[in-house]
């Protein structure tokens, strides 16, 4: 999501949109203890439900500290109870056990670090420095597995290519060269780091995912140990088995939803959410709801959406975060809180303002204990 350009698929509306409307009826909002928030009708699974929220809200190379918001009923609190040290241009991701992984750009040097945080410490534990040989290098995706695997997407832009596949090499080589010898032009691939690594350690194995121009945030995990990466060119999203010893695409999931896929988020139960976001400037935003292991061409569960032509400020073009009650929905300076079975233009239950807002990409939410 580094690139700045408009995307020529506002048409959605036209295409798809109407053939998944549901007639769900309104529901008055109420204000309670000065955050905004819904009654709702939607089902609510029982299971893993986030007790902190945490947002950072950095554009392209802006400047932002991570807050951590407790949770109490999928509302956050007005306040954060953790600050997590300013990182240029971050993005982020939270283990199981609460451990914040906070990516972002040295200042001073330029390379792409990984700071970790243990849980309930703003004191970084370790640090790894990511491989960074080449200007165009983006890191926009990380995700850390149960057993503390961390795979790390590289993004380097150049000409366009074409083709999806998996090419896999163990040879880690110099820190600095480029993982798995990309050609020239675009090269998008996932680093994996074996667990507690740390300084200039290199990957245990890297492949490639792509060889097209694409805009992509955030990595997800299945409860099957399976790797989701989404990808816009063309729209879709792959998962790999074994991901962090023999990678194996075993699912591409792609359908007429798929317009801009630019984050995803999976349940407990494996249910799949894909922001879409069809154009920066145009404002069509909207999150697709699919059963769990959708394969192929298929239909999503529900949409929930913001509406054409929404005013850019308040476009979805951060990411979005999932328990097993509610989704979280990045939109500049605030966060949106939904039961997680939303649908069509329902009101969000809760709404949370940020510090300082933030520009697209941005800003970036992830759920923890």
């Amino acid at each position: 999501m580094r690139k700045r350009f408009v995307l020529a698929v506002v048409s959605c509306a036209v295409a798809f949109c109407g053939a998944f409307v549901d007639k769900a009826a309104a529901v008055p909002v109420e204000r309670a203890g000065g955050t905004m928030v819904r009654q709702s009708t939607a089902p609510v699974s029982h299971g893993f439900v986030a007790g902190h929220l945490f947002v950072g809200t950095a554009g392209v190379f802006g400047t932002s500290p991570i807050w951590r918001y407790p949770i109490h009923n999928g509302v956050p609190a007005k306040r954060p109870d953790l600050v997590y040290p300013n990182l240029v241009d971050p993005q982020f991701t939270v283990a199981s056990d609460g451990s914040l992984f906070g990516v972002g750009r040295d200042s001073t040097t330029g390379n792409w670090d990984v700071n970790v945080f243990p849980p309930n410490s703003t004191k970084v534990e370790r640090r790894l420095q990511l491989p960074t040989p080449l200007y165009n290098t983006y890191y926009d995706g990380t995700a850390v597995d149960p057993s503390g695997y961390l795979y790390a997407d590289y993004n380097y832009t150049g000409s366009r290519g074409t083709g999806r596949h998996a090419h896999t090499s163990s040879n880690a080589g110099s820190h600095d060269a480029a993982p798995c010898n990309p050609p020239s032009g675009p090269w998008l691939g996932i680093l994996v780091y074996a667990p507690g690594a740390e300084g200039t350690q290199n990957y245990t194995i890297c492949y490639q995912v792509n060889e097209v121009y694409s805009q992509y945030e955030g990595l997800a995990i299945d409860s099957r140990g399976s790797l989701y990466v989404p990808d816009q060119y063309p729209p879709s999203v792959g998962v790999y088995a074994t991901p962090n010893t023999n990678p194996t695409l075993i699912r591409t999931v792609s359908g007429p939803a798929f317009q801009s896929p630019t984050s995803i988020a999976l349940d407990a139960q494996d249910r799949m959410w894909v922001m879409n976001n069809s154009s920066y400037y145009y404002g069509y935003s909207y999150v697709a709801r699919y059963q769990p292991y959708a394969n192929g061409t298929t239909k999503p569960e529900g949409i929930l959406s913001k509406g054409l032509f929404s005013p850019l400020e308040a476009q979805w073009c951060g990411n979005i975060a999932v328990d097993d009650e509610f989704l979280y929905v990045g939109e500049n300076h605030k966060v949106l809180v939904y039961h997680k079975f939303a649908r069509n233009a329902e009101p969000p239950f809760a709404i949370l303002s940020l510090p300082q807002a933030s520009g697209c990409p941005g800003p970036w939410v992830a759920v923890g204990p």
